[in-house]
């Protein structure tokens, strides 16, 4: 897992990760990559989706006390 905090300067190196975290996968015949983030992360979901990503499920969850 990895977390980058903050957003200019980050967001470039989270670009940048991505790409070599696709090549790395394609070199090894791995050709897609599943995504799970907060909902309340808009930051992040738009830097996946800028990079290509789509939503294709919904994971829900119930915390039960």
């Amino acid at each position: 897992m990895l977390t980058l905090k903050g957003e200019s300067k980050l967001t470039s190196i989270a670009k940048e990760l991505i790409k070599i975290m696709e090549s790395n996968l394609l070199s090894q015949n791995i050709h897609s990559i599943d995504l799970f983030v907060s909902s309340h992360n808009l930051v992040a979901i738009n830097l996946y989706q800028k990079n290509g990503f789509i939503e294709s499920r919904k994971l829900l969850k119930k915390i039960i006390k």
